[in-house]
Parts: structure tokens; sequence; C-alpha cells
């Protein structure tokens, strides 16, 4: 007999309805399925771990589809105790059939001795074999089960109703289940009817099934224009005018009508059918009938008097033709009449201009002294000029100046220990026409080289052409052209080898010996 108190127990502990109806439902079931199983053939036992509902430890089950016998050895536990058929036969000579193969004709209990039973098997070739199950041993007869009778609702208190449980010996037991308070009655709605309008907005009042009422709006959208289209309304009249022919239902005031025939556009001035509703003309549309072909033939446009330049302007009913004033434009600027520190204004062009005339134009600075020039000269400019420029002198040794004329005393040649200055000639004389102030202080010591002359040819080598060279002619006797040497060709050559060169002049003037031509090193 299956075990039921843990259900028993559960039935017990149930307080409320659904777990006490469970409760009960999950006993009775159990004592249904459970059946002692001994050897059972089918096709759901297919490994180790499928399914043992329903089977005691060491039942069997035979698959009859793989031929595997199994024995259940736990829950959904079974051991395989091997497929129960004959190897399969060796393939026969091709073409000729083989033996048949060897399967499982039945499985039969032959014999029992104790718990163990013995089972024959029977081969389609008439052979058999054997195999045994040994049985657990019954176990102690048990008290006898207690079963339950009845269940019956004894009694109510408030929410909490009491169950009795009569069990088959005789014995009851009792358990309560509280239901949930009712709840409050809820409050229905009786109706929703629109009870006021106000333009766009409607009001709507609820009444409830306790007599109560609320209320509620709801926007509602503007009606849109409706377009019509015919040819029955015609013309071009500003007046609102009725059209019965229109064959219109119904018309809201703005309403538009569109005449197919001319293009012309119309709005419904008053609402009502065709013969109540009035039109109004608008405009024609391009392209359409007879339409405008000037400004002034629109029907909101007043024109007289046109003059160049003038403007439209809007009077509320029209548009009239006007000739626009600056104080007729709203939001203009202001505007200062004068220039005004720290004003934000614009300022008159006139003021602008005032202004300006009394300011210095741009300057244009000469960079140097010019002749007839009205420009100023920047002070590197005077500084230039100026450089080049005699002191301011005063009498002294060789100058006399009487009644502004400066009398000048000069040396006709350089002269050791004067004062006076020497005449330009005298420079020349003494110096030669191709000797420069800074080239005579530039001068070193006289360098005298290997020089050979042939001619008007001077040639000089082994010179370092690191330095510069000058040269001049030691004959303090010499006159004429050749008192100065004066070249009028110089070729130069360096050595790759030695790294000398070699000077070649080309000298005017005769020629007295080679020891006269000589170099000097300048710096």
């Amino acid at each position: 007999m299956a075990n039921i108190n843990a259900y028993l127990e559960a039935i017990m502990e149930a307080v409320y309805g659904e777990d006490v109806r469970g409760s009960i439902h999950d006993a009775i079931e159990i004592i249904n399925d459970v059946s002692e199983v001994v050897l059972v053939t089918g096709t759901d036992v297919t490994s180790a771990s499928s399914s043992s509902t329903g089977f005691y430890n060491d039942s069997l089950y035979f698959n009859t589809d793989t031929k595997e016998l199994w024995k259940c050895i736990g829950t959904d536990s079974w051991q395989s105790q091997g497929v129960l058929k004959g190897d399969q036969g060796d393939p026969g000579t091709p073409g000729t059939d083989g033996t048949d193969g060897v399967g499982i004709e039945s499985i039969a209990k032959t014999s029992s001795s104790g718990l163990v039973d013995t089972y024959t098997i029977t081969m389609t070739d008439g052979n058999t074999t054997t195999f045994t199950v040994t049985n657990g041993a019954d176990g102690t007869d048990g008290d006898d089960g207690n079963g339950i009778v009845s269940i019956t609702k004894t009694s109510t208190s408030g929410v909490v109703d009491t169950y009795t449980i009569l069990y088959t010996d005789g014995t009851s037991s009792t358990f309560t289940v509280t239901n949930g308070v009712d709840g409050t009655n809820g409050r229905g709605i009786t109706s929703i009817t629109k009870t006021s309008t106000a333009g766009l907005v409607d009001t709507y009042t609820i009444t409830y099934s306790d007599t109560t009422t609320s209320t509620f709006t709801v926007t509602n959208g503007v009606v849109g224009n409706k377009w019509y289209t015919g040819t029955v309304v015609s013309g071009k009249s500003s007046t609102p005018t009725v059209f019965s022919g229109s064959g219109i239902t119904y018309a809201n005031a703005g309403d538009l009508y569109l005449n197919i025939s001319e293009g012309a556009e119309y709005h419904c001035d008053t609402p009502g059918d065709a013969s109540t509703a009035t039109w109004v003309y608008d405009f024609t549309l391009a392209g359409g009938g007879s339409g405008a072909t000037v400004l002034s033939d629109l029907q909101d446009v007043s024109l007289s008097s046109l003059t160049q330049g003038q403007f439209l302007q809007y009077d509320g009913a029209e548009w009239e033709n006007i000739t626009l004033d600056y104080s007729d434009v709203a939001n203009t600027p202001v505007v200062d009449a004068t220039i005004t520190s720290g004003s934000t204004n614009a300022v008159e062009a006139q003021a602008i201009y005032a202004a300006l005339a009394n300011k210095q134009d741009t300057l244009t600075i000469d960079t140097n002294p010019t002749s007839g020039s009205s420009n100023p000269v920047s002070s590197g400019g005077v500084y230039s000029g100026l450089s080049g420029k005699q002191d301011t002198l005063s009498e002294g040794t060789g100058i006399d100046i009487t009644s502004n004329v400066v009398s000048i005393d000069a040396d006709s040649t350089p002269t050791s220990g004067s004062g006076k200055p020497v005449t330009s000639g005298g420079l020349y004389t003494k110096f030669g026409d191709y000797y420069t102030k800074t080239e005579m202080d530039d001068e070193l010591d006289e360098f005298t080289a290997a020089v050979t002359q042939s001619g008007t040819t001077v040639t000089f080598s082994g010179l370092n052409p690191s330095y510069g060279y000058k040269l001049f002619w030691d004959d303090a006797s010499a006159s004429g052209d050749l008192a100065i040497p004066k070249p009028i060709n110089i070729n130069k050559t360096i050595d790759s080898g030695t790294g000398l060169m070699t000077l070649v002049y080309t000298i005017k003037g005769g020629s007295s010996g080679s020891s006269q031509f000589k170099l000097r090193i300048l710096k």
C-alpha cells in the first residue's frame, strides 16, 4: 500500500481553499497511480535515464523495438540487461539467400524458486536461453493505511470555514479556510450626457449609480474650409451674392468655390444651403478664364495718380499706392546730427563730412630729401642726406670767412704737418686715379713676388690666393704714362697642384724693367 502520510499532513496544514483542494487532489492521485509492475513491454525505456514513473525497483522493461531488456534500479535510473537477440549471420554467397537470422520469439517466466524467477527466451530458430530475476523480499506488513472517507464543511464563523475529514478507521480531523472579506460595492456609471456647449468646448456630465455626478470637457477642432467646384458661382462682385443653382446642400462661412471655367475663386460669406448661402469673389487663378492682367484689376487694390518710386500700403480693407516718407517708417534708427562721444547711434553723412574736413589727410613721407617736394622727410632720410654734407666751417688755418664768403687756402699736394685742406688735383697727382681712401687705409707692407715682364704684360707668380693684391711702380724718376701703371686687364690662375696663384697684368704704357713693378698685400 502506498504511503500517503505526507499528503495527509499537507491537507491538515492547508489554510486557504485553493491549498486545501490542491492537497486533496495530490493525495488521491498518488493512491491511484502507484501499482506493482513486474515485466512490461513497450518502447518508452530507451536509455539509463528514461522516466521510471509507475515502476518499483527491480521492475523489468523489454523494449520491443531495440530488443533490449532494462531493469529499474532507482528514480529515472535503468540498467541494461543486454540485447536479447542472436548475432547476425555471415553474409551469404552473392546471388544466393543467406541463412535467416535468429530473433526472439517470446520471453516467459518458466519457474520460481524463493525470490528468484527464471525466464526462458525462445528464439525464432527454436533454440532457448534463460535468465534469472531476483525479486525483493516482501517487507513486514505495515499497519493498515488510514484512508479518507469524506471531507465536509461543518461550520462557518465570519470569514473562517471549518472542514472535517472523516477517515476509514472512524477517526476525524478538522482544518479551517479563511475566506477573503467582501469588498465595498463599486460605483457604476448610469449615463454620460453632453449638457452644454461654449464655442468649440462641449461639457459632458457623468451620472453614477449612487446619483452623484461629475463633468469633463471636450474641445472640438475648428471646422475646416471645404472646397466646391462648378461654373454656377461666377462674376467678380465683392458684394455677397446668392447663387441658388449651385446645388450645394450646405456651405459653412469660409468655404471656398472654384469656377473651373473662369478660374475664379470665391469664399462663402453667409452660411446656408444653395438658396441662402452668399459668395464673394476673391481672385482669378493664372491661366484660368479672363483673370486680372494688371495690378489695378484685382478686387482689393485701389490705385490712383501713380508715380515712380511709390509703395503699396494695406489700409485694412484694400491696397493703395502711397509716396513713402521717412516719417512713415516705423522703428527707424536714431541718427545723430553731430558726432557725439559715447553714442551708439548712426551719424548723418554731412556731420561725418564736416568732422573729416578738419582732419589731416594721409601723409606722404619722402624717404630722402627730394627737390621740389612739399612732403615731410623721414628722420632716417634727413640723417642720410646730412651725413655727406660739410659740417659748419669756422675760421682757422687756411679758412677765411668774410661777409659770408668762405675763402680756402688749400695745399696743392699732401704736405706733412699741414692743417690745410688738399686740392683734388694734388690728391690725384699723389695717389693716382685708381686709388681710393679705403684702399690706401687697407694697404699693408710692400710685397715683392717673382715677377717677369714681356712688353706690356707683367706676371707675378707664387701668390697666396687668400689675400688681395694691388700693383704699383717703384720708379720715382718716371714721368708721363709710366709714372703710375694703369692695368687694363688682369688674368688670375691657380695651380691645382701647389694651390698658388699667378696674376698676369696687361698695362698701359712703356716698359722699364720688371724690377720697377711690385705688389702690395691688401687686408
